[in-house]
């Protein structure tokens, strides 16, 4: 009987999939580390810009590249919104407030911290947030090369922006290996038999909380089990 050995990595998703990608991220790195993974890899024009799609476990990824662009214009907000810090304090705002009633904040930056203004700003949350509607279980990798104080702080305002929403995680990756290993991780895990598994360890676990399994179950499920996944 085999035994299962302390992290190790799941079992590669079957050869046959099939996963649906957005044109250009097909022919990008991505798509070709996909590709190397025994994974077909399916065109889409109809799908959003940095989408994957992995139909037979119902879950989505969508990879935004924190570019230098679009990084360098969260920290002239950044910089901008600090110098006035102590200058004019903005009130916080619920979503009852009236802004254009007096001494209501006319500040059009939203709770990212970027100006609604900025197009290339604007595009990218327009599309996260289309992302999160149509996907019940959806991931967004944020990908850079080196993850300093800015790139921490993009990602804490877009955690911040999604933090209500249980249907969305948000990772970060430093390239597109890295992206690929996520996604196939995570949608491995989510696949039968492995999710399977994962549940009735979960459930056992509870059960053992509640009431403490006999040697003769714990035998049980590890022969059931084959020792691993």
């Amino acid at each position: 009987m085999s035994k299962a050995i302390p992290g190790e990595s799941p079992a590669p998703i079957p050869s046959n999939w099939s996963v649906i990608v957005q044109a250009d991220l097909a022919a990008s790195d991505i798509g070709q580390h996909l590709r190397q993974r025994g994974v077909k890899v399916k065109r889409a024009e109809s799908v959003l810009s940095g989408s994957i799609i992995f139909p037979r476990c119902k879950v989505a990824f969508m990879v935004l590249e924190l570019s230098r662009h679009l990084l360098a214009q969260f920290l002239d907000w950044h910089n901008e919104s600090t110098a006035k810090d102590g200058e004019k304090h903005c009130p916080d705002q619920g979503t009852d407030m009236d802004v254009n009633a007096p001494g209501a904040c006319k500040d059009k930056r939203d709770v990212t911290g970027h100006d609604e203004d900025d197009d290339a700003y604007r595009t990218m949350i327009t599309r996260v947030d289309k992302f999160t509607r149509i996907h019940r279980d959806c991931y967004i990798l944020l990908q850079a090369p080196l993850f300093t104080e800015r790139e921490l702080a993009f990602l804490y305002q877009l955690q911040t922006r999604y933090m209500n929403m249980m249907s969305v995680d948000i990772l970060i990756c430093h390239n597109a290996e890295e992206c690929v290993s996520a996604m196939m991780t995570i949608s491995n895990l989510q696949t039968p038999p492995t999710s399977d598994k994962l549940h009735q360890r979960f459930c056992y676990l509870m059960n053992e909380l509640v009431e403490p399994l006999s040697i003769e179950e714990l035998a049980q499920i590890d022969q059931c089990e084959g020792g691993g996944f």
